[in-house]
């Protein structure tokens, strides 16, 4: 059967040497880094923090997107989009890989497509490194069942839950306000089969449905339930979004943990079940320490971050979730002293992982399209609001998620389609 697809190469315009000092301690560059996809927040947050440490990136996308013009890039490349055809998508790795001197390290930004590199590991451990996750285990890394499992047999507590509840459970739940969440959360493998992506959310446009009351309960998991998406209820902590920290970690061959960077949402759009804005630096001893428990305990090895939620009302810390990748403010990490995946590179190439201090506090990390988007939610959603000084504290002193001035071109870009956009939307309305 034919493949058809676009390959371009762009050349940086800038080696990745020329870019930044070398790091003190020095180690082995000669493998290439492969990030996908390289058009994301978390995508750019990968190729910058690499790029500063020296180390040669390869950015790969489905499409045309900015970051592909990035000074931290020697190669780029259009290659197949693997929610389409992942089977394509592995053998132009596979063939990439075959071509060079070193094997390349594989980087992936989402969830998805962490699961089908693991899953296609036999094909592409030939010609590339990554911290491949043993088939018969993957599932306990984005099934949320097994996750909980692991985190209570690591003594870290988790909100009231229940999983695949029956219609017996549900009218004898009592604990409201609570959340229908699917138990894996973006797509559905069959085998090697992709069944679906992104369904849940493309159902209830969120990645959680609120309930407060049991009829709204049994209402929200019939809908699920029709649609095929295996589901669990649990207790919904209302809380500001400062109460959700994330550890963000690279562990070990052992599951230690020489490395971590915790920080605190500031902001998430939406409010509710978002993704951050706004975030600030914040070490927490007691998350590190809780954080190398349930790792050794389910045994992951890699680069990933897991999401705790404080609770005023109980006092202590509770498990939220755990993404078995570098996540999407992982450009925060390398900005306060832990790069992150310099510390995956060196996972991957078989190099001694180093320990890092996190600096806390200082200049935020800013989504400013997302904060955009969020103060417009917000402004729907009076119970969200936040005041005039919270909302501008953190642009007095912030580095934005993709535009910096050693790098400009993809966050200038970025922003400015956005504006572009913004204004071409409000002279439609105008005009209408």
């Amino acid at each position: 059967m034919s493949m058809l697809f676009v390959t371009s190469v762009v050349p940086s315009r800038t080696r990745p040497a020329e870019v930044s000092k070398p790091m003190v301690q020095d180690f082995s560059r000669l493998s290439k880094a492969i990030v996908f996809p390289a058009g994301t927040v978390a995508g750019y947050g990968l190729i910058s923090s690499l790029g500063i440490a020296n180390v040669p990136v390869v950015g790969i996308s489905p499409r045309k997107c900015d970051n592909l013009r990035s000074r931290y890039l020697c190669e780029s490349y259009i290659v197949p989009d693997p929610l389409v055809d992942h089977e394509s998508f592995v053998r132009w790795l596979v063939a990439y890989g075959a071509r060079q001197a070193e094997k390349p390290v594989l980087f992936m930004a989402e969830d998805v497509y962490a699961y089908i590199v693991s899953l296609y590991q036999e094909e592409l451990s030939q010609t590339c490194l990554y911290p491949f996750v043993p088939v018969e285990t993957l599932d306990r890394f984005f099934n949320k069942k097994l996750m909980f499992e692991y985190a209570k047999k690591a003594g870290i507590s988790i909100p009231r839950t229940v999983i695949s509840p029956t219609r017996s459970e549900l009218l004898e739940w009592d604990t409201f306000p609570s959340v229908v969440k699917p138990l894996v959360s973006r797509f559905r493998f069959e085998g090697r089969q992709l069944l679906d992506s992104g369904k849940f959310l493309s159902l209830f446009g969120s990645k959680a449905i609120r309930v407060d009351t049991r009829e709204q309960l049994l209402e929200a998991a019939a809908r699920v339930e029709d649609a095929n998406i295996e589901f669990f209820v649990q207790e919904l902590f209302v809380v500001p979004n400062r109460n959700l920290a994330t550890v963000k970690f690279v562990s070990d061959r052992d599951g230690s943990l020489p490395s971590v960077f915790i920080g605190r949402k500031m902001r998430q759009w939406p409010a509710d079940f978002g993704t951050v804005t706004v975030g600030e630096s914040e070490y927490i001893a007691e998350l590190h320490r809780a954080s190398e428990r349930f790792l050794k305990t389910i045994g992951f090895v890699g680069g990933g971050g897991i999401e705790y939620l404080w609770s005023d009302r109980d006092k202590e810390w509770y498990f939220i979730e755990l993404n078995p990748r570098l996540d999407f403010w992982i450009g925060m990490a390398v900005l306060k002293g832990v790069n992150l995946p310099l510390q995956q590179y060196l996972l991957s190439t078989g190099q001694p992982l180093r320990v890092m201090e996190q600096k806390n506090g200082g200049r935020y990390w800013i989504d400013v399209i997302g904060d955009w988007e969020d103060w417009k939610w917000r402004r729907q959603h009076r119970e969200w609001q936040v005041s005039l000084w919270d909302r501008v504290k953190p642009y007095f002193f912030f580095n934005e998620a993709i535009f910096n001035w050693r790098d400009p071109i993809p966050g200038f870009l970025r922003i400015a389609k956005a504006l572009v956009k913004s204004l071409l939307k409000r002279l439609r309305i105008i005009g209408s």
